[in-house]
């Protein structure tokens, strides 16, 4: 017997809101794990002057904390929350991430998709098969520190972020 449990996004909670974007802050939501592949997200925005926001906890919380003061970078570990609080804090974001070396249908990523932030994945099962490079989001080429740094820079600096709202939420 085969029960099939549908992954969805409720639009009526999870739409865009107006608010003032955070331009200079990345959002990140999941499990501090290896296979989300924060360490290779912290080494690429060494250079960059961003903050990261993590929302979510997990094992490599020390281990990330540590590499982040090691290089310098503004990481912010912030509690697991609720699902109903996600569309406001997620409202308060321009940017999501999501460097994950492998997944299987991340639901943050449709969550940020569905409230109109610019995301930008890997390129990887699961995160290429919704999001379309310069379309709908940006994806590094790979999940390596370089490429996720570049896809960064190339999202921050497109010149049409509204277009890849729109078609985020479509």
């Amino acid at each position: 017997k085969i029960n099939i449990i549908p992954t969805y996004i409720d639009i009526s909670s999870f739409k865009p809101i107006k608010t003032n974007k955070e331009q200079s802050r990345l959002i990140v939501i999941g499990r501090l794990s290896k296979e989300k592949n924060i360490k290779s997200l912290i080494k690429a925005v060494k250079t960059l002057d961003l903050v990261v926001d993590i929302y979510g906890e997990g094992p490599l919380k020390e281990n990330l904390s540590k590499l982040a003061e090691t290089v310098g970078v503004k990481i912010n570990f912030m509690k697991k929350v609720s699902n109903s609080k996600l569309p406001t804090i997620l409202n308060h974001y321009q940017y999501y991430v999501i460097c994950s070396l492998a997944e299987g249908t991340p639901k943050t990523l449709l969550e940020a998709m569905a409230c109109g932030l610019v995301c930008i994945g890997t390129n990887v099962t699961g995160i290429n098969e919704i999001l379309s490079h310069k379309k709908n989001g940006f994806l590094a080429k790979t999940t390596s520190d370089k490429d996720i740094k570049a896809a960064l820079h190339e999202a921050m600096s497109y010149s049409d972020k509204q277009a890849i709202s729109t078609q985020a939420i479509r």
